[in-house]
């Protein structure tokens, strides 16, 4: 039987930040090695942001060029994330892998912690990695292609003392990584964090020698390149990574309690009372999505428990989900609403039947939804109609008919910019109008 083949990047256009020392510079050998072009970023500074100095890259460039693979040096800060892009179409016509890395440490405890080194940290941490991304961004939806890797830390997962700066930053990246998966994935671009354990300039202040002596960055970036190969399709994920170990993190949730009633006042002794049940783990679930929430609308209305449905986060990453599972959908709690709210004026008013057809951000069917504004009373039901061809379709993904809705989304502009189709009367769709705006105070 044949050894499955090498993880190859001929072809490939990496660009790592911070690449001049440790856990970069790695990634970058590794890279090349494997047959990647590699941009190796590195400003030269010193671990608390100070200086500038071209000797780092230059040293890991002659590196991989000594072993006869093509590399080049950018010295510029991780702010003008724009300028390292561009080194990379200048040199070599792409850009499909970015590797954030470039990192400082301004440690201090909170209460002595300065605005110059709070800015600072998240300076090239926060807004260096949304610098260098969204540079690359335009042209990885162009190519219909591109693999990004934040790196997060144990410090912003679970927190530090003295890093209140650096725990920030470094969450946030992850909230970052979730946020560009979703919008990338419709254009093979996959987004995923690292929380690294190994030897670097930024672990050996905080970690003992002895430790530091038995951790290698090797251990480390094996992991990143094969999230950023091209047939690896995790997205949306978050790694623990050391000492040769890899793990992937998930939020859990407890079952969670409602604690208020339809028509009563929610009190503090309401939560009081049920404290035991809102932070009691037994039947705890992994959420991949914020659906709860709007499921509890329907909770509170009809006096039952959804909270036993698992839900699930957003189609573009999940990954091994039961077929047979349906995820509830954001505008089925908005449409059950609006059943309840449909009256004999609005059927006089309107006098027409609507289909609506929810699909997900791709344009696939999640679900339709028919309100009948022209016979009996009125009526929203799921489904097509059951009487009278409907008058007008309108096709909208979940996310957008929820924005539209509560009032984030005109309705005019959605149409306008292509998020609201329809077939069908327009005079008809425009009376609709008026009942859209009664939908946002939903």
């Amino acid at each position: 039987m044949a050894a499955p083949a090498a993880l190859r990047f001929d072809g490939r256009v990496a660009l790592v930040t911070g690449a001049g020392n440790g856990l970069g510079r790695q990634y970058a050998l590794m890279f090349a090695s494997r047959g990647a072009a590699v941009v190796v970023n590195d400003l030269g500074g010193d671990l608390n942001g100070g200086g500038k100095s071209t000797k780092a890259a230059d040293i890991v460039v002659d590196e991989i060029r000594s072993k006869g693979g093509n590399a080049v040096a950018n010295y510029d800060s991780v702010e003008n994330g724009a300028r390292l892009v561009q080194t990379a179409l200048e040199n070599f016509g792409r850009i499909d892998i970015i590797v954030n890395n470039a990192g400082i440490l301004r440690d201090n405890l909170f209460a002595r912690t300065s605005d110059t080194d709070w800015d600072l940290v998240h300076r090239v941490h926060s807004r260096g990695a949304f610098q260098v991304t969204r540079a690359a961004w335009p042209h990885m939806k162009k190519q219909k292609y591109g693999r990004i890797i934040m790196t997060s830390s144990s410090a912003g997962i679970y927190g530090n003392i003295g890093q209140a700066s650096y725990s920030t930053a470094k969450l946030g990246l992850v909230g970052l990584s979730y946020t560009l998966s979703d919008e990338g994935i419709k254009y093979n671009i996959n987004c995923n964090a690292i929380a690294p354990f190994a030897a670097s300039r930024m672990m050996t202040p905080v970690v003992p020698d002895e430790v530091v002596a038995q951790l290698k960055p090797d251990y480390v970036a094996p992991v990143v390149l094969y999230l950023c190969h091209e047939s690896c399709d995790e997205t949306g994920s978050l790694f623990e990574v050391g000492a040769g170990w890899i793990a992937k993190l998930k939020w859990s949730r407890s079952h969670g309690a409602v604690v208020r009633k339809k028509g009563v006042p929610m009190l503090p002794e309401d939560v009081r009372d049920n404290w035991n049940k809102i932070t009691d783990f037994t039947n705890f679930t992994f959420p991949e999505n914020f659906q709860r929430p709007y499921l509890v609308l329907n909770e509170i209305e009809s006096d039952t428990d959804t909270s036993a449905t698992k839900p699930l986060r957003s189609a573009t990453r999940n990954h091994n989900v039961n077929p047979s599972y349906k995820t509830p959908l954001k505008s089925d709690v908005v449409f059950t609403e609006m059943g309840k709210r449909v009256t004999t004026d609005m059927v006089n008013k309107i006098n027409a039947v609507f289909l609506y057809t929810i699909t997900d951000e791709n344009g696939k069917t999640l679900s339709q939804w028919t309100m009948d504004l022209k016979n009996g009373s009125g009526s929203v039901y799921s489904g097509k109609p059951k009487q009278d061809k409907p008058a007008a379709t309108l096709t909208i993904s979940d996310d957008n008919y929820l924005d539209m809705v509560s009032g984030n989304l005109n309705s005019q502009e959605a149409f306008a910019s292509g998020k609201l189709k329809f077939t069908g009367n327009i005079m008809l769709l425009e009376k609709a109008g008026k009942l859209f705006e009664d939908q946002s105070k939903l």
